[in-house]
């Protein structure tokens, strides 16, 4: 895991995740794509072909040059390798092409403090870019500090029907940093495990067995509830979730639970890709 892709822009969760994702990078000798998508929206105008191509290039350049400062602060600050780029599109369609032309390991994206994360997450280019991506992407809460991942949960319901393999990010983190690995289930109440549900946690034992790692069954009435209750327990660093395969992921996710329950976090959110590159 060394090219880490930082969409940026510029607001403040943004510059947050850019510090995140640099300080991420000197702790794992890797280096950043510093990257701004710009749009151009659909002007009735009077103006001249020149006048207007003229406008259009000045808003390149000024987002150029912001996105240079940006990463210029960034290298001085960290001391890591920091390139930049910057295109002319939809911000979605163009993270999702960036990573395809630069096939970076992981994506880093902001978030704001104030708002809930199920509720960003429900619509907008964050959820756009988990669902499309084929590498994992990292969401950075305002005010969040990098710091060693030692504690990382993995909150699952066990639905894992697919290759064990895209769990292959997770072990990554967990070996990177010598993590300890609590594999979560929050269940209603505490019963007798289903055959199906004994077998994947089997799986994922064995997928797991050369890292430190332990299972939990957590009982709450509400996921997220429950969830914030074992990040604050346990004393988590990291979330990590395979949103595409459970439907805990759904669940949380989902708009009307959005309205039940909301998940604060003051820690990042992992979410791997449903298949490989």
């Amino acid at each position: 895991m060394k090219t880490i892709l930082v969409p940026t822009d510029f607001s403040d969760a943004a510059k947050n995740a850019s510090i995140y994702a640099a300080e991420f990078a000197k702790s794992i000798r890797g280096k950043i794509i510093l990257y701004h998508a710009y749009h151009l929206p659909i002007m009735i105008t009077t103006d001249t072909p020149t006048t207007v191509m003229m406008d259009m290039q000045m808003v390149e350049e000024e987002n150029l040059e912001r996105l240079k400062k940006e990463a210029h602060h960034l290298k001085e600050k960290t001391g890591v390798d920091i390139t930049y780029r910057i295109t002319e599109g939809f911000a979605v369609d163009e993270i999702l092409e960036i990573e395809r032309s630069q096939n970076p390991d992981l994506i880093i994206m902001g978030m704001q403090q104030s708002q809930p994360l199920n509720e960003f997450l429900v619509g907008g280019i964050a959820t756009d870019v988990i669902r499309q991506s084929l590498v994992p992407v990292m969401i950075i809460p305002l005010g969040a500090n990098f710091k060693q991942f030692k504690k990382i949960v993995f909150a699952t319901d066990y639905n894992i029907d697919t290759d064990i393999h895209l769990l292959e990010p997770l072990k990554e983190f967990a070996k990177i940093f010598y993590a300890k690995l609590f594999i979560l289930n929050i269940v209603k109440e505490l019963e007798l495990v289903g055959v199906e549900k004994e077998v994947s946690r089997m799986r994922i034992q064995n997928y797991f067995e050369d890292l430190d790692h332990t299972h939990y069954y957590f009982e709450d009435t509400d996921i997220i509830h429950g969830l914030n209750e074992f990040i604050e327990e346990y004393e988590i660093d990291i979330v990590t979730m395979l949103p595409h395969r459970h439907n805990l992921f759904k669940r949380m996710f989902s708009e009307s639970y959005t309205k039940k329950m909301a998940f604060h976090t003051h820690i990042p959110l992992l979410t791997m890709p449903s298949r490989s590159l």
